[in-house]
């Protein structure tokens, strides 16, 4: 009797004890996450230049059921001018924390985060002179190629959908550099950029 008492709670425990311990490796298991997103500034207000376009792209990674994460990416931006052959491109990479809602149709979530980034200027165009009633030119104002690397310090907020298999976004994002990164012509403007990116998680 006692044999066969020993016996069913052996089997009871055997059970019993998967549940707990399956629901623990749920809980600090670690998810890893690829995600692309493609943006612009969209109250981008300067006839002279077109709307900038950006794509950012990475590896984020967190724990289940955990409001925190890590993302590890970069990022490409891209501004070229109506007028001329003139280009800006700015190249960065960065480590940014996330903090969200962890559950929910829609979550949203705030980033912060620091990185490097390399601005180039490259292109040129033309320029005419007027004096008086002559016009002389055109003459080609071309500059050579510039680019510097910098820090940076990225800030933003958005918010997460899950649809089906796949997780849709939204987020708007901020670059902030303590300096210019470049001594080309006009580079001051690029102290800082925003951008409104629309992206996909799998």
């Amino acid at each position: 009797m006692r044999r066969m008492l020993a016996h069913e709670c052996i089997a009871l425990l055997a059970l019993l004890t998967p549940a707990p311990l399956l629901a623990q490796s749920t809980d600090a298991s670690i998810r890893h996450s690829l995600y692309v997103a493609l943006g612009g500034d969209f109250v981008f207000r300067d006839d002279r230049e077109r709307s900038p376009l950006a794509l950012s792209a990475g590896l984020e990674r967190g724990r289940v059921g955990s409001r925190w994460s890590l993302r590890l990416g970069a990022d490409y931006r891209r501004k070229t001018t109506a007028y001329s052959d003139t280009r800006w491109e700015d190249f960065g990479l960065g480590l940014i924390a996330r903090y969200g809602k962890r559950s929910g149709a829609l979550r949203p979530y705030v980033l912060g985060g620091v990185g490097i980034a390399d601005l180039r200027v490259r292109g040129r165009w033309m320029k005419y002179d007027q004096i008086d009633t002559v016009v002389s030119g055109p003459a080609d104002s071309s500059f050579t190629t510039s680019s510097r690397w910098n820090g940076a310090i990225i800030s933003g907020l958005g918010t997460e959908v899950t649809l089906g298999r796949v997780r849709l976004f939204s987020e708007a994002r901020m670059n902030l550099y303590p300096a210019r990164l470049s001594d080309a012509r006009r580079s001051r403007e690029m102290k800082g950029t925003k951008a409104l990116f629309l992206g996909v998680k799998l």
